[in-house]
């Protein structure tokens, strides 16, 4: 059975967030899914969590949560996590939730160099 929209979304934004650093759309996700009905004890703390807690403390209440949904972890191989996060962003390019611009500024302001290099051979990739 796939999981639903909203918990796979927050799946999303939790690799998202390791890709680029924007913690808030990982507390957005989580809230969401507890406005849809879904509730584990790490998703009502990861949905009341803050970006000022140290990284290694949210990096591990992301994955406490993704496994407690059974949902897959967030790859460890930095390749594998820039496929991945290319997937996502292509597929939000595709379905009009992110313009070719927005796409472009992710890719170019949003990544630390080795990231952006990883991303971009995903991109290369994929066309």
């Amino acid at each position: 059975m796939e999981p639903a929209d909203e918990v796979r979304q927050l799946r999303d934004a939790a690799l998202l967030w390791v890709i680029d650093g924007e913690f808030g759309r990982v507390v957005d996700a989580a809230v969401e899914c507890l406005m849809q009905g879904t509730s584990t004890p790490s998703l009502d703390t990861l949905a009341g969590s803050s970006p000022s807690e140290p990284y290694a403390e949210r990096l591990d209440l992301v994955a406490r949560t993704l496994d407690e949904l059974d949902l897959p972890a967030v790859p460890q191989d930095p390749d594998e996590l820039a496929r991945e996060a290319v997937r996502i962003q292509l597929l939000a390019r595709r379905s009009g939730v992110l313009s070719a611009t927005e796409l472009n500024t992710w890719v170019s302001g949003s990544l630390t160099c080795d990231t952006r290099a990883r991303v971009e051979n995903a991109l290369a990739e994929d066309d």
